[in-house]
């Protein structure tokens, strides 16, 4: 059991850390840096240059990714390149209410799937254990990726004003 525990955890660092490093080659591979799309196309090249020397955007990538990998093990995320504010406050009420939500969640789901499969298999091949099994079937597959719910994102985003996005912008 501990073996098993343990292969588990050392899988998920690994794949943390592959992430990791497809995320930031990719974002190297990126027209443009930070510095401009912190500042904007209309920044002056002092500015960009005093932005990216700031943050270090001179030195190579391998170089700033082991000093990122670095503080992110003592548990340092650095601070965001557009406001200054260091990313641990800035995740840090997210972090509490999507935990609220994960506790509503557990609270809800885990005894309703607890009497819904002791249910269905106390019918096992009966109409309500194939009732539940497709209910639950297409409760799954019908997730954040059906088309209503890309169309109804897709229209409540267009019909914000620019005005209420501009706070977002650089």
């Amino acid at each position: 059991m501990l073996r098993m525990i343990a292969g588990r955890a050392a899988s998920g660092i690994a794949t943390l850390v592959v992430a990791s490093v497809v995320i930031f080659a990719a974002t190297e591979l990126l027209p443009g840096d930070v510095a401009t799309a912190a500042l904007g196309r209309e920044a002056t090249p002092e500015a960009l240059e005093k932005l990216r020397e700031r943050l270090g955007l001179g030195r190579p990538a391998i170089v700033r990714y082991g000093d990122w990998i670095g503080g992110v093990v003592r548990g340092d995320f650095g601070s965001s390149a557009v406001n200054g504010v260091p990313v641990t406050k800035l995740i840090g009420h997210r972090l509490v209410n999507s935990s609220v939500l994960l506790l509503i969640t557990v609270a809800l789901l885990v005894p309703l799937s607890l009497w819904l499969g002791t249910f269905a298999a106390l019918r096992q091949g009966r109409k309500p254990d194939t009732a539940i099994q497709l209910t639950t079937l297409a409760a799954v597959g019908s997730c954040s990726r059906s088309r209503t719910r890309r169309e109804w994102c897709a229209r409540a985003s267009s019909t914000r004003s620019p005005r209420s996005t501009s706070r977002w912008r650089a």
